[in-house]
């Protein structure tokens, strides 16, 4: 029997057919197809939470990578299958593997269009030891990613689970440069407020205070400025780059 037929199984959601093949070794459960994808990944892809199960309970590898370096529990999270991620996390699944672009399950849980999907796979993932302050390969943690898509919810969540606010991604912003980019009023006090250094220079060679002094956003520059940064450097010796 080819690979061919296990993987129809999923896609058809053959799953008597599936337990079959699983039940007597007819083919390797892990059998990838030319995208590097294993049965999980299709199942997952095509909400089949029957097959999902009917695969862990017959040992396939929650985390192998397919050609994109994206595991299980990515493509869950790209495909809003919240209750994927529950079973995966149920069963052990790694929750801070990267993808080829430096991606972990939470980044991309943040890049979601689904509001309430995203909101509660964000949750989750947090909720099961996700790593808050892993950049990928343009140097974003997650909390830079939630600013960029003005998630509040995410971002004190993230905060609250020890997001640090003076990470720079790799054009050395943190997320209060990202914050006055965006005029974003609210983003620029909670940040100050949660112990963001405000003297850190991008690669631009710009505080956020300057930048916001470059558009003429007087209401950014005016909390800046009065902003007591003896205070935070009691907290915060950071040396920059």
């Amino acid at each position: 029997m080819s690979p061919e037929s296990i993987r129809e199984s999923v896609l058809c959601s053959q799953i008597s057919k599936l337990n079959f093949i699983l039940r007597h070794q007819l083919v390797r459960v892990d059998s990838r197809d030319n995208n590097g994808r294993t049965s999980l990944h299709l199942a997952i892809i095509y909400s089949n939470i029957p097959a999902v199960k009917l695969l862990i309970k017959y040992g396939i590898n929650l985390d192998f990578q397919d050609n994109e370096g994206k595991t299980a529990l990515h493509l869950a999270i790209q495909h809003s299958n919240i209750q994927a991620i529950k079973v995966l996390l149920a069963h052990g699944v790694k929750i801070n593997v990267k993808d080829l672009l430096g991606f972990t399950p939470l980044h991309l849980a943040l890049h979601s269009n689904n509001y309430l999907s995203n909101k509660e796979a964000v949750f989750l993932l947090v909720a099961n030891g996700a790593n808050v302050n892993t950049a990928n390969s343009a140097g974003k943690t997650p909390l830079h990613t939630a600013v960029s898509s003005f998630n509040r919810y995410a971002v004190a969540l993230l905060l609250k689970a020890g997001a640090n606010v003076n990470v720079k991604d790799e054009t050395k912003s943190t997320v209060l440069h990202y914050a006055v980019n965006q005029n974003d009023l609210n983003f620029v006090q909670f940040f100050l407020i949660n112990g963001v250094n405000d003297s850190i220079v991008n690669a631009y060679g710009k505080t956020a205070l300057e930048m916001a002094q470059n558009v003429s956003d007087w209401r950014i520059a005016a909390i800046l400025k009065s902003y007591k940064t003896s205070k935070l450097d009691q907290k915060l010796q950071l040396q920059d780059n």
